[in-house]
């Protein structure tokens, strides 16, 4: 039996289409079970995902992650092979065969092409169709929060860490990576999701968030669970930029061992001119993303790893009216 699992918090209409999508999909085609996972909504997305013969459950703990969401829902599941989807997403027809089959071969786990549906005040305003830029079949170099994996194998990489706000999926794939557990990607539609756009949230928004938070969480986990040198936090372009840094850090440490304060003062104004100059060519090349973003990851890093925090793992399931 496959236990579909999703994840969410005042979806409304949306857990509705989600679930509505994942009978549409598997309906008799194979035996299914849905299970949804509520992240204390205060709309009716829990009655509208019990009306659709979803078991229903709400974390313990208030201060839920998405993947304590989908901890919660490993516990209750009864199949042994598990589909994790947001509630803002729509499966694909045919994609659970598909992986399936590739999971016959030896996989731990299957994903497939995510199409990104971008939305604001109601209307398409973009659309990315292949976000993670699937051409063939391949071991998964990332994978999102669709995701369909053995129960074994999720087992015996320790299960959904509900510590980490954040980059969950690329913690939980470093420990899998570990234990030589792969999970292909398949040039299969496999899901859409809908991304509602919301408005320039400034500098301060940009730079502040609970993504760079989330990687450091993911870093210390990593670091405790012996799989940090799987890890992969941001892509090939932002970690040859993060290298770099760390590199110029190292040199800065020991300018300053070397020739104190004025050493250290001199290069740090070197380099400043240097990385001046780099953004502005990597602008004209629209690189310049990454060389900010590696920046960024270095400097959340620590404040990241502090913030760790134990959450709860108890759960109970709802018993509200359909």
């Amino acid at each position: 039996m496959i236990s579909v699992i999703v994840i969410g918090k005042d979806e409304g209409e949306g857990i509705s289409r989600c679930l509505q999508s994942v009978r549409a999909a598997l309906e008799g085609v194979l035996p299914y079970e849905m299970i949804y996972v509520d992240s204390h909504s205060q709309d009716d997305s829990l009655t509208r995902a019990q009306a659709l013969g979803a078991r229903c459950f709400v974390p313990d703990d208030a201060r839920t992650t998405p993947a304590l969401g989908r901890w919660v829902g490993t516990q209750a599941a009864l199949g042994e092979t598990l589909l994790f989807l947001d509630g803002d997403m729509t499966l694909s027809p045919g994609f659970v065969q598909a992986g399936l089959a590739a999971m016959d071969r030896g996989y731990a786990g299957a994903c497939g092409i995510r199409r990104d549906v971008y939305v604001k005040d109601g209307r398409v305003v973009g659309e990315c169709g292949n976000y993670f830029g699937c051409r063939a079949a391949r071991t998964a170099p990332e994978f999102g929060g669709a995701v369909m994996l053995r129960r074994d194998a999720l087992l015996e990489a320790g299960g959904w860490n509900p510590d980490v706000e954040t980059c969950e999926e690329a913690e939980l794939h470093a420990r899998l990576r570990r234990r030589g557990l792969a999970v292909v990607e398949l040039p299969v539609p496999m899901i859409t999701h809908t991304d509602r756009v919301r408005d320039a949230r400034g500098l301060f928004g940009t730079i502040f968030t609970r993504r760079r938070l989330g990687q450091g969480q993911a870093l210390r986990c990593a670091l405790r669970a012996g799989s940090a040198g799987q890890l992969m936090l941001c892509d090939r372009p932002t970690r040859l930029w993060a290298l770099q840094a760390l590199c110029l850090i190292a040199c800065a440490l020991l300018g300053l061992l070397v020739s104190g304060w004025g050493g250290l003062a001199a290069f740090a104004a070197a380099e400043a001119l240097c990385q001046a100059a780099m953004l502005l060519a990597l602008r004209r090349q629209g690189h310049a993303r990454s060389l900010v973003s590696a920046w960024l990851l270095l400097a959340y890093m620590p404040a990241g790893m502090a913030s760790l925090q134990r959450r709860g793992t108890g759960f109970a399931q709802w018993e509200g009216t359909a």
